[in-house]
């Protein structure tokens, strides 16, 4: 299990590098394609989902390639992003397995009142057991 900060350390750095891509990509796809700020914004997300609708699409060649690189480098942080989130996700519901276990078994734990009448009931059984093989003894 990962601590709580380096998670968070994990996902703020994810979460500023997917929101960096996007507004790089709506950004190049207004300045290069010529889209309104809307259609680049959603161009960027499309792209990144991988849905491709084809209702939008680059024309020019560095639009194209720039694309290419884009989708590359996008899904990569979209899914180290989504692999953060539900690995934080796992380790708090484990963390939480472990603390409910944890208060189980100290429920369960006999304390020194507890041990001192089982050892005494321990110690009264050996007690009638040695008494009983005598009488059969004789």
């Amino acid at each position: 299990m990962i601590p709580h900060t380096q998670h968070r350390m994990k996902l703020g750095a994810l979460v500023g590098l997917t929101f960096s891509i996007i507004v790089t990509g709506t950004y190049f796809y207004h300045k290069v394609e010529h889209f309104d700020y809307i259609d680049a914004f959603y161009f960027s997300i499309i792209t990144l989902t991988t849905v491709g609708y084809g209702d939008l699409h680059p024309v020019t060649d560095t639009g194209k390639i720039f694309t290419v690189f884009y989708i590359l480098i996008g899904i990569g942080i979209l899914v180290a992003f989504i692999d953060a989130l539900s690995q934080r996700m796992v380790d708090k519901k484990m963390g939480r397995m472990e603390n409910r276990e944890k208060k189980r078994s100290q429920k369960n734990k006999p304390t020194t009142k507890k041990e001192a009448k089982m050892k005494e009931y321990y110690e009264h059984v050996q007690d009638q057991r040695s008494s009983i093989d005598k009488d059969k003894t004789n």
